[in-house]
């Protein structure tokens, strides 16, 4: 994942084109900045929002990780009493609700 990763970010040298997943008067200093070398670049973020319109069928959605999901853990944190468990993300992908994004704060 590492090494693909890698190769996709020099590929983003030679695109014509850069769409970052932020949006853009959050960022908007680190923008200009790209957009000296590359001037067509285009903030369309945040992405997350979209979930609510995705489709719910599996086949129809894709995910990134190379991990088969385990939700063990979803049945082992039921069991901890409230507020006792830190959750440490260590630069995944994902897609939270609102509501979750409220419980991290």
């Amino acid at each position: 994942m590492f090494d693909f990763l890698g190769s996709e970010a020099q590929n983003c040298l030679k695109a014509p084109t850069i769409i970052f997943n932020t949006f853009g008067k959050l960022e908007h200093e680190v923008s200009e900045v790209i957009a000296i070398k590359f001037p067509r670049i285009y903030t369309i973020g945040p992405l997350r929002l979209l979930a609510k319109h995705m489709l719910e069928e599996p086949s129809k959605s894709m995910n990134s990780s190379l991990w088969k999901e385990d939700i063990y853990c979803i049945e082992w944190l039921k069991k901890r009493e409230l507020n006792s468990v830190v959750y440490v993300n260590y630069r995944s992908i994902t897609v939270m609700l609102e509501k979750h994004i409220k419980e991290f704060a």
